[in-house]
């Protein structure tokens, strides 16, 4: 694991998640080769983890009704390099799906994609809709789930304001409403809330 690789996933583990592992897709070869424990969450035998799978393989483990999405932002990001940010659930041979957030980056120079993946939680629809009853998520405003988004994009309150026409003043009014709302105790942590509370994605 490089540092960076944990830098970017450290909101996500602050907030309650767990950080599994890393993950690097040569593009060129289409091979996606895995950590211990992130081969173990997708069912990827440990051999074949270390050697490399193919990306359609890989991806087959992703719920259904989460898969298209993903797909489409991985090629999206394919196309114009940069970074990927993604939460999805993933099937296990064994129990309900895991709750995963990836995040990694895409170099088409190079033809390479690595990144790193926390697990949110083990998940289901039934689960996920008893947990989302139980819970109350808070109701944020359109401005709060706004700020918060270009938040979890590493934008500045300047940056919030300028994107969305609106003062830097009330850039950070909207995420300080925000994280109050999530009882969150900082900006970074309001905005794993929100990703863990499916506010914003």
């Amino acid at each position: 694991m490089t540092e960076s690789t944990a830098d970017i996933l450290q909101p996500y583990i602050a907030a309650g998640s767990r950080f599994l592992g890393t993950w690097d897709w040569s593009i060129c070869l289409d091979l996606v080769t895995v950590s211990p424990m992130v081969a173990s969450v997708f069912s990827i035998e440990p051999d074949r983890a270390l050697e490399g799978i193919p990306s359609g393989e890989f991806l087959s483990r992703v719920h259904a009704e989460d898969r298209p999405e993903l797909e489409s932002r991985i090629e999206q990001t394919i196309k114009t390099g940069g970074e990927l940010l993604a939460h999805y659930r993933v099937l296990r041979s064994v129990g309900p799906p895991a709750g995963i957030i990836s995040r990694g980056y895409c170099d088409i120079k190079v033809g390479s994609f690595t990144g790193g993946i926390a697990i949110v939680g083990i998940t289901d629809p039934a689960e996920l809709d008893s947990n989302h009853a139980a819970s109350h998520p808070p109701a944020l405003a359109k401005r709060e789930r706004e700020c918060l988004y270009w938040c979890s994009r590493g934008k500045t309150n300047w940056e919030i304001g300028q994107i969305l026409s609106i003062s830097e003043r009330t850039a950070e009014h909207h995420i300080a409403s925000a994280a109050r709302k999530l009882g969150s105790t900082s900006r970074v942590h309001a905005v794993a809330q929100a990703i863990r509370k499916r506010l914003i994605v």
